[in-house]
């Protein structure tokens, strides 16, 4: 599972707590702290901290728009010099001891920003969506587009190499929801569809499923989604095309948000202002 985020500063900032401390990891951007307060303030005083400077634009530090934490590399989102257009930069991060970040490379160099967002789109959500990053956790890292389509960085070891994904109707703004290895989520806000895509075909019709759009997570071929009453959830696997049998989260609420990994499911109800996290091996 991967996320993006909105910032609003200069550099890249990673934790990471002494073995006598709290074993917690915080990945900090600008002061937006993406880990829990609770375990952030558990850290000890005196951290180790790695600084990530992604370089100056026009005379300032450059500001990282969106970040993805996938598969070891880090993806930034930012106007850098000697770029014009914003770029997307990869770090790759040391797995063992101390996390430093290896030379930026650049593996797109025009990132949607910019763009006039399509009629009927509520602005906040054009640039909510459009500076998100997203990981598949394989390699690819993908990015919305304002118009159409969306689109892969393909291989990162080569700059520029994408995939554009023209899906769904002609003249209707696709956002990324959730990613997870070959299958990605991909909201069309005009006609109110959801489209499943496989991102890792290169040949014939991406489209593997389609469906209302609704809050979504994908973990492997699973695809999960709230269920048909308050409270509940379940999921749809796009190998075997069954449905499972509903989850009761109890949290009387429909989540607005869902994230996946493994046994763990993470929802949320932003106008009940509630979010827990489901254990598949537990029930609880």
């Amino acid at each position: 599972m991967t996320t993006g985020t909105s910032t609003r500063a200069a550099t890249v900032r990673h934790r990471r707590a002494s073995p006598a401390a709290v074993a917690a990891v915080a990945l900090v951007v600008g002061g937006l702290g993406l880990t829990p307060p609770a375990i952030a303030a558990a850290a000890p005083a005196e951290p180790q901290e790695v600084v990530i400077d992604l370089g100056p634009y026009q005379g300032e530090p450059a500001r990282p728009d969106g970040i993805a934490l996938s598969a070891g590399q880090l993806a930034v989102a930012a106007r850098v010099d000697p770029q014009r257009e914003r770029g997307l930069y990869l770090y790759d991060l040391a797995v063992t001891g101390t996390p430093e970040a290896g030379p930026r490379r650049t593996i797109a160099s025009d990132v949607f920003d910019e763009y006039p967002c399509p009629e009927g789109d509520p602005r906040d959500m054009c640039t909510e969506f459009l500076s998100k990053v997203w990981g598949s956790g394989d390699g690819q890292f993908l990015f919305s587009s304002p118009w159409n389509s969306f689109q892969t960085v393909v291989d990162v070891e080569e700059p520029n190499v994408q995939q554009i994904h023209p899906v769904g109707e002609l003249g209707q703004s696709k956002w990324v929801k959730a990613v997870d290895g070959a299958y990605a989520a991909v909201d069309e806000p005009g006609t109110g569809k959801q489209y499943i895509v496989n991102i890792s075909r290169r040949n014939g019709p991406p489209v593997v499923h389609t469906r209302s759009s609704t809050a979504v997570a994908i973990w492997g071929s699973k695809i999960w989604k709230p269920g048909t009453g308050a409270g509940t959830v379940d999921s749809y696997d796009l190998e075997t095309k069954a449905n499972s049998p509903e989850v009761k989260l109890g949290s009387g609420c429909r989540p607005d948000e869902l994230q996946s990994v493994g046994r763990w499911l993470h929802w949320s109800c932003r106008d009940h202002r509630k979010a827990g996290v489901w254990d598949h091996a537990t029930g609880k």
